[in-house]
């Protein structure tokens, strides 16, 4: 469902399947039950519709620090992200940390992801170094933790 403001923002709630948004080396993988805000600037990060509202305040957090530049908030946004997740389908918003630029906020992101979703089965992720691979974790996650509420 595509839903297009005035101000140009387009709001986006997939209902079925997957959408995967490659914007400026970003991918931005909304599942069915996410949502996500599209902007000229590309768009927010995926959250579904019914995570709570502390974790929807820290994604907005990390989310408006991103696009403005500032490194010290996105530590805090990622950090406030860290403290909110606590249900199998919050990783929705580790798995997108994983790919960030930032290998300190990567590095918290993961262990969080590792903390709520256990690793993959049968997957080195865990050994020293760790690879982290988001493609790994993807199939994972989709098939655990990002089922639809039943």
């Amino acid at each position: 469902e595509l839903t297009v403001a005035g101000d140009g923002t387009n709001a986006i709630e997939v209902t079925e399947g997957a959408v995967t948004f490659d914007f400026d080396g970003r991918v931005v993988f909304v599942p069915a039950g996410a949502a996500t805000k599209v902007t000229a600037k590309g768009p927010s990060t995926p959250l579904f519709t019914d995570c709570s509202a502390e974790l929807r305040r820290a994604v907005g957090l990390f989310d408006r620090a991103t696009m403005a530049g500032e490194s010290g908030m996105r530590e805090k946004g990622v950090y406030a992200v860290v403290q909110a997740v606590r249900e199998p389908r919050d990783t929705l918003v580790l798995w997108h940390l994983l790919r960030d630029p930032d290998p300190l906020l990567r590095e918290q992101a993961a262990a969080a992801l590792l903390d709520l979703a256990g690793p993959p089965p049968d997957d080195p992720i865990v050994l020293d170094p760790p690879t982290w691979d988001p493609a790994v974790w993807l199939a994972w996650l989709r098939l655990g933790a990002w089922r639809p509420a039943k």
